[in-house]
């Protein structure tokens, strides 16, 4: 969950200033929160009875099973209303002729834009052709002028809307001064956008000059024909390209077109807004994908034919096209390799951009030996968690970039070519030879390499401690020593051995698997002496949930309680705790789930126990890990703690 949509954590975090709208604001979106979370069975009336589009309750509605009941005020809601994104996708999360029928409403209402109309298209929440067709009605009928259109219209002709030829010979008839209002782009150039996204599914000229002409000869002729996904004249039919060799077609937006000569495969990006980033709305680039599971090699030779123009948001620092290959392991994890030009057409780079939970790392590979006007053969493979890129020209030897470690990416995922285009002007690339193994070859070199531990051989990955669990020690930087209820973790210095789910997660843990209310707690010695190692209680379910707390040094040197939180895969920030403690001395950690809600406490020196505001666990699984972590990316060995340890599983009474 989004830290701006998470609990309050501490009692800090309810206090507001006043006259502060803002801060009450959230202040009252925390109380809400927090009857969502405490609600019970018994409340279902009254939370239906309050659920409305400004006192929005599906925290509590959708865990407790009520969305049955109050799924027909909300569509009734939404039939007369603009409604929250978090409805909208609600009620496309419950298909039927009721949901269908407020999701058009919607979209009529201009409260749906079109990445996610898009979206919703794609998940069969709404007709494709209904949807888009409402989409540009609404548009066309609220609309002051044509650059308002632009978002729309390549919905509209990828989905056959039966008025478009006519409308798009109405916009080019259009001079610049009959508009009521000025434009941020151009006029001749909103044009070209809507000539270039309609001559990709017909046979319409891509210029606006030999365009107009074309459409007055055949506007009210052109039919659509679903089969090949084209404007078609009477008696033609262009046959839809065969794509089994290479992959399945993707184009959200109807921003792109294919074409398949011989062994080589074109593909196009209109000069529309056409990139690949976290949100689905905003994956409009288009793209040939394939499944693969395991290990695998892809290779592909890509040439494109930039063609930089002025960018949509009319920045120049936003000038970019790419070519390449596109590696998807879900929305928060991507790789992009590609042969890209940005700014200049000077600018060309090799570049590998690497997604991991939402935060993005840019490496250039590209050297003097590289050939920017020749094509290029690019390769990605995977070799357990290792993923590398590389390139070569000609005949020329691979040039491997050293491989980067991605812990915890799903095992099956999905390989392709791809597009990017942020200019109104096309780019059209070629792709020839692409072909994917299921095999792969062990790097030659690492990102990250991993010595040798300097004092002896390090604990086997998957060894069992006893009532600890099982230890996990992805790059064997860690020897694991435990004695009644107290574990060591001695971590080898110059090892990247870090929990942080943007960038690696290969500390040494031990682990336990827990199901259902259960109490883990363990006492950490004094803090470390550096700021880059730290010992943690740590709770996780796969890469994609976790929950790491412990004590760590700032920048200045000073000792602070520390946790970080990731959930679904995506990085969620640091919690609040403000420990009012001697953090120079060992503390007691204590974590304690209880249905959804997991309470943190602490204590040192045999006080009282201090507890934190519980952190909810309702998007969790049933099923998790928990234990300690020790991290150390330091020059030094360090060495984590724990005494005490104790992980029970606590049966609620009766």
């Amino acid at each position: 969950v989004p830290r701006s949509e998470s609990s309050p954590r501490s009692t800090s975090e309810w206090v507001i200033e006043e006259g502060s709208w803002q801060q009450s604001t959230a202040f009252w979106r925390r109380v809400l929160i927090a009857a969502c979370d405490l609600a019970r069975p018994g409340d279902e009336a009254l939370f239906l009875r309050y659920h409305s589009p400004t006192v929005n309750l599906l925290r509590a509605i959708e865990p407790r099973g009520w969305s049955a009941a109050v799924l027909p005020a909300m569509c009734a809601a939404a039939m007369s209303e603009p409604v929250s994104n978090e409805w909208q996708d609600f009620i496309a999360r419950n298909p039927g002729p009721q949901t269908e029928a407020a999701l058009l409403a919607q979209i009529r209402q201009r409260a749906v834009w079109p990445g996610r109309v898009a979206e919703f298209i794609a998940l069969g929440a709404v007709p494709a052709r209904g949807a888009a067709d409402a989409l540009w009605e609404t548009a066309v009928a609220s609309t002051g002028t044509i650059e308002e259109l632009t978002p729309a219209f390549p919905l509209a002709v990828k989905h056959g809307v039966e008025i478009v030829p006519r409308d798009l010979l109405r916009l080019l008839r259009l001079k610049n001064d009959e508009q009521s209002r000025s434009y941020t782009t151009s006029f001749k150039t909103l044009q070209s956008s809507f000539v270039q996204s309609f001559s990709l599914r017909s046979d319409c000229p891509a210029t606006v000059a030999e365009a107009a002409p074309w459409l007055e000869e055949n506007a009210l002729l052109l039919q659509f024909n679903d089969a090949t996904g084209r404007y078609e004249l009477p008696g033609k039919t262009t046959p839809a390209p065969v794509l089994a060799e290479w992959g399945e077609y993707l184009d959200p937006l109807g921003a792109g077109r294919v074409r398949v000569e011989g062994d080589a495969l074109e593909l196009t990006a209109a000069g529309i807004l056409a990139d690949y980033w976290l949100d689905v709305g905003k994956r409009t680039s288009p793209r040939i994908m394939r499944e693969v599971e395991g290990d695998f090699t892809a290779e592909v030779t890509v040439q494109p034919a930039f063609n930089l123009s002025k960018p949509w948001n009319d920045n120049r620092d936003s000038i970019f096209q790419s070519a390449g290959l596109l590696v998807d392991a879900g929305a928060p994890r991507t790789i992009r390799w590609e042969h890209a030009v940005s700014k200049t057409t000077d600018n060309h780079e090799l570049r590998d951009e690497t997604m991991r939970s939402g935060r993005s790392a840019v490496l250039q590979h590209a050297s003097d030996k590289w050939n920017r006007a020749k094509p290029v053969r690019l390769r990605i493979a995977r070799h357990g968690d290792l993923f590398t890129t590389a390139w070569k020209q000609d005949d020329g030897a691979w040039v491997e970039s050293p491989a980067q470690r991605n812990l915890g990416w799903p095992r099956k995922l999905r390989v392709g070519l791809m597009l990017v285009n942020n200019c109104t002007r096309p780019l059209v690339a070629r792709f020839t030879d692409f072909k994917i193994e299921t095999v792969s070859a062990a790097p030659f070199a690492l990102a990250d390499p991993i010595p040798s531990h300097p004092d002896g051989e390090p604990t086997p990955d998957g060894a069992t401690l006893g009532d600890f669990g099982t230890v996990e020690n992805p790059i064997s930087s860690g020897i694991f020593k435990s004695e009644g209820t107290t574990l060591s973790i001695d971590v080898a210095p110059n090892a990247p051995s870090d929990y942080y789910l943007p960038m690696r997660m290969t500390a040494p843990r031990v682990l336990r698997d827990v199901e259902g209310d259960f109490t883990l707690e363990a006492t950490i010695a004094p803090t470390p002496k550096r700021e880059y190692n730290s010992a943690a209680l740590l709770l996780a379910a796969g890469p994609d949930f976790y929950l790491r707390i412990g004590i760590v040094l700032d920048n200045g040197g000073k000792p602070f309680f520390a946790s970080e939180y990731a959930e679904n895969g995506w990085f969620s920030g640091h919690l609040n705790l403000d420990a009012q403690r001697d953090l120079t001395k060992p503390i007691r950690i204590r974590l304690q789930r209880r249905g959804w809600f997991l309470t943190i406490a602490h204590r040192q020196e045999g006080g009282e126990w201090v507890e934190f505001y519980p952190l909810n666990l309702r998007a969790w699984p049933a099923k998790i890990r928990a234990g300690v972590v020790a991290l150390n990316t330091s020059a030094e060995p360090f060495t984590a703690v724990f005494t005490d340890f104790k992980l029970t599983h606590d049966v609620p009474p009766r």
